[in-house]
Order: C-alpha cells, then structure tokens, then sequence
C-alpha cells in the first residue's frame, strides 16, 4: 500500500472508533453499568439541573 491508502485508512479508522465510541453528554450514558435505582436518581438530577438552567434562562430574560 502506499503512503496515501495508510493515511485513508488511518483516518477512517479514527473516525469509525469515535462514532463507535461516541456517548451523549450527561451523567446517566452509560446505563449498562447503573442499576435501575441508580439510574433513576441520574436521570431525576439531570432533570433537576436541566430545569434549573431553563429557570435561571428565564430569570435572565425577564430582568433584561
């Protein structure tokens, strides 16, 4: 192979292990390694916090 097809394949093979890879941001991606319990409590935190920021954004608009 010459140096080119190296870098094709260097490169395909990056790109195929971050999308094989990828987790969507948040704390509860990886629900595999969470029992139900746990994974209630992530899920309800995140909600918390989601909840929160949409509160704080709308604080701010309305003091502007």
């Amino acid at each position: 192979m010459d140096p080119t097809m190296w870098w094709v394949v260097g490169i395909v093979g990056i790109v195929a292990t971050i999308i094989f890879f990828w987790e969507p941001s948040g704390d509860c991606h990886i629900y595999d390694e969470l029992d139900d319990e746990d994974e209630v409590e992530c899920r309800q935190r995140q909600l918390e916090r989601d909840w929160e920021n949409e509160n704080n954004k709308l604080k701010d608009s309305l003091s502007e």
